[in-house]
């Protein structure tokens, strides 16, 4: 049995509109008004709408899973990783101010966090082949996520 946790989005849409305009506007702007070729703008133009689309879209794909045997953290298109339930030391909510030095930080607000301790340091390939011993992720059920990772299986708290 597994359960998701979606990542807490407050109004997606509107930013990913208002994300969607203002790349829009950059290009007709230079090609109106600095006289650039057409061909240089849309070229610009689909630049801008990918990376617009991977960095302001990538909530809307974001999802953590906490399976019988592992978490999986997926950050929209640009992030992946699944960790073993026994690999995890302890996991809590995180206060709203806390920094919490060399973590790997997969959340975009102060709010809504859940720290993840890992027994040993993890190199994690989607993110550069970074190692930490420390995940910080946002889910909009903070404790719910908690007590996921925190209780796993019967079966699994005999395994040594």
């Amino acid at each position: 049995m597994s359960r998701a946790f979606p990542y807490p989005m407050t109004m997606p849409a509107l930013t990913f509109v208002t994300a969607v305009a203002v790349a829009s506007f950059v290009p007709v702007f230079m090609a109106v008004l600095m006289n650039s070729s057409w061909s240089w703008t849309g070229a610009l133009t689909a630049l801008i709408f990918v990376t617009v689309l991977v960095v302001y879209g990538s909530p809307l794909f974001t999802q953590h899973v906490v399976t019988e045997t592992e978490l999986r953290i997926r950050y929209g298109l640009v992030f992946r990783a699944d960790i073993s339930l026994c690999e995890v030391e302890l996991a809590r909510p995180a206060e709203p101010d806390e920094r919490i030095r060399g973590a790997l930080d997969l959340s975009t607000e102060m709010s809504r966090r859940v720290v993840v301790f890992l027994k040993a340091r993890r190199r994690f390939p989607h993110a550069l082949f970074r190692s930490s011993r420390t995940v910080v992720v946002s889910a909009n059920d903070v404790e719910g996520l908690v007590k996921a990772i925190a209780s796993p299986p019967a079966y699994q708290r005999l395994a040594p």
